[in-house]
């Protein structure tokens, strides 16, 4: 599923978020990036 949608292009994570949005949205871009940097299993 996240191969056919990749949240990291999502409105809220390529829009600038502030407040307690902006920090989740960078908490959440991060991993998902280290999760996209993993070779599957």
């Amino acid at each position: 599923m996240t191969r056919l949608w990749d949240l990291r292009r999502s409105w809220f994570l390529t829009q600038p978020q502030s407040g307690w949005r902006g920090a989740y949205a960078r908490w959440l871009k991060s991993r998902l990036d280290r999760m996209a940097a993993q070779p599957d299993a």
